[in-house]
């Protein structure tokens, strides 16, 4: 089971978005109000949370500056449009599960400063990091890595741990 949104509230979002893409500033009161579509979108959109912090730090930063002024302007940066052109880009293409499916596949590994680790099912690998490797920040050591699937049905529970 899913959880769409309506068609009406998509292009409700869509048509705002638009709007605010197209200007270099705004009123606050407005962007406020997009913000608001897009957070109540919610329970409808599985990666929302990552697309409108910028607009929602852009609106607290130039309310303190106005004092709390709704009817002020305030700009539109290419950081806050970068959140918008991704709700015009995917909100059509948006649902979220219901129900997560109990994972098939775990995945466990762990890194710290000189060495990584992994297991998965019986497998086990494992090293040090190179020297250019060991002046990044402990959150480089998690990497995203691109396998095949055979099936579209895998349900893949990645655990990992830094220290």
């Amino acid at each position: 089971m899913t959880v769409l949104l309506p068609a009406c509230r998509v292009d409700t979002i869509i048509n705002s978005c638009q709007a605010l893409m197209c200007k270099c500033k705004e009123k606050i009161w407005e962007v406020a109000r997009v913000t608001g579509l897009l957070v109540a979108a919610t329970p409808a959109v599985e990666l929302e949370r990552f697309h409108y912090r910028k607009l929602e730090a852009a609106k607290i930063a130039a309310l303190r500056q106005v004092n709390g002024d709704f009817n002020q302007f305030m700009v539109l940066t290419d950081d806050m449009k970068s959140d918008l052109n991704w709700w015009l880009h995917n909100v059509s293409l948006q649902c979220r599960k219901i129900f997560q499916a109990t994972a098939n596949i775990h995945l466990f590994a762990d890194a710290s400063n000189t060495r990584w680790g992994g297991q998965l099912h019986h497998m086990t690998a494992g090293g040090s990091w190179s020297s250019e490797e060991k002046l990044l920040h402990i959150n480089a050591f998690v990497r995203t890595q691109s396998y095949p699937v055979c099936s579209s049905s895998i349900h893949l529970q990645a655990l990992w741990e830094t220290y």
